[in-house]
């Protein structure tokens, strides 16, 4: 089994595979991957196989230099992804449909009170630069 790799948000390697409290299919181990520094959790997965794999996914770094702002649209097939805001009052980490930074069912103009796009923006990865 492949090892987990550090959390894409803090950078720990205090990560681990938790299988749910509650095991609801027969002859497997659902779970998520918890990072015990940020307290980051990840969705639930079928088994530790598929959990670490996802967890271990990582963006191509050759793409940093494209991390242009997100569309809206984008924005809105990424249920459940990071995104860095930058909104002029705040830079941080944010969950795509989260309570954090919900996305669903805004229209562009509702977004970040009508600013998204030109003074709050999101992107895949944190700009190099950003605090």
């Amino acid at each position: 089994m492949k090892e987990l790799k550090p959390c894409p948000f803090c950078g720990s390697d205090m990560v681990e595979f938790v299988p749910d409290e509650k095991q609801l299919i027969k002859n497997t181990t659902t779970g998520f991957i918890w990072c015990y520094c940020c307290d980051f959790t990840s969705d639930s997965f079928y088994n530790k196989k598929i959990a670490t794999r996802k967890w271990n996914r990582r963006a191509d770094p050759k793409n940093k230099l494209l991390n242009k702002p997100l569309t809206l649209k984008q924005l809105q097939q990424m249920d459940g992804a990071p995104v860095w805001i930058e909104n002029g009052m705040e830079s941080k980490w944010c969950i795509v449909g989260s309570s954090e930074w919900f996305i669903y069912g805004f229209t562009d103009p509702e977004i970040c009170g009508g600013k998204y796009g030109k003074t709050c923006f999101a992107y895949a990865h944190k700009p190099e630069g950003s605090d």
